[in-house]
């Protein structure tokens, strides 16, 4: 069998494929879930495993507490801490506070993302960078 066409394989049969190289019931129904599964062990049945130091870096990063607490990267679009955004929609003004990278304050609610802010204000899914005019079309 070879890894590189399990993409062509229908899902049925890579769910029992999945049976004959794991031990445990698959917790997915996505193709591409098991394609990536099936695929890293046939590749790792024929050329081997990770190195034991490589397992050990990995158990080490998993552990740590920088892994489990990980400094998310802040969108450039996202403006700075302590800035109000203003936005008439409908005729009502809507002011939200940025507070952090994912806390966002509006009617003293606090929102991971300004999409689920414009969600909120708009009632229908948007993008909150085009909502509230932060977004560069141009690129």
């Amino acid at each position: 069998m070879n890894w590189k066409n399990l993409e062509d394989y229908p899902l049925k049969d890579l769910q029992k494929m999945w049976l004959d190289y794991f031990d445990k019931p698959y917790c997915s129904n996505s193709k591409a879930f098991f394609v990536s599964r099936i695929g890293y062990r046939l590749q790792e049945l024929k050329f081997g495993g990770l190195k034991p130091e490589t397992k050990n870096m990995l158990i080490k990063m998993f552990n740590s507490k920088e892994y489990r607490n990980p400094i998310f990267i802040k969108d450039e679009r996202l403006p700075s801490i302590g800035t109000i955004l203003v936005k008439i929609h409908n005729g009502v003004e809507h002011r939200v506070r940025i507070k952090g990278a994912s806390q966002i304050e509006y009617n003293g609610k606090i929102y991971k993302t300004l999409t689920a802010v414009a969600r909120e204000i708009a009632g229908r899914h948007c993008s909150g960078y085009s909502f509230f005019g932060l977004s560069d079309k141009r690129g």
